[in-house]
């Protein structure tokens, strides 16, 4: 083999690597599962809990390019209630499901807590965005 065949040889190993380790590179990004960061931050006084609606949204934002935070309100007991968070995607709709359980001793009065979904590596598209409680 001449050596400009062997440099040809070389540029074209070096290539394949290069394209090789591009396509790993993206797919490690695109295979990246969804991560879900559930919260309750506090109890709003500002949101009537026996006028207002059980449950609400109040924004949603994309902190970057593929972190979408949502921010809503539950009404449930003051104290006593234990609130957790999970989600499900089809398609371009993403439903936020929260889940109350009271514990043994609980206030009779009610009170609506902010929570926090902050979802990671979600594709950046328009999403109808809906609240519910899972059952």
């Amino acid at each position: 083999m001449s050596f400009i065949q062997g440099v040809k040889t070389l540029s074209r190993k070096k290539i394949v690597i290069t394209l090789a380790l591009c396509v790993f590179v993206l797919m490690s990004h695109a295979c990246q599962s969804l991560k879900l960061d559930f919260k309750t931050l506090y109890k709003d006084d500002t949101i009537d809990p026996y006028r207002s609606p059980r449950e609400g949204i109040l924004e949603t934002v994309w902190e970057n390019s593929s972190t979408l935070v949502l921010r809503a309100y539950i009404i449930t007991h003051c104290a006593g209630a234990q609130i957790t968070g999970s989600y499900e995607i089809k398609d371009n709709i993403l439903t936020a499901y929260y889940s109350i359980r009271i514990g043994n001793e609980y206030s009779k009065s009610d009170c609506a807590h902010i929570v926090v979904y902050r979802i990671e590596h979600l594709e950046q598209k328009e999403y109808v965005i809906g609240l519910q409680q899972k059952k």
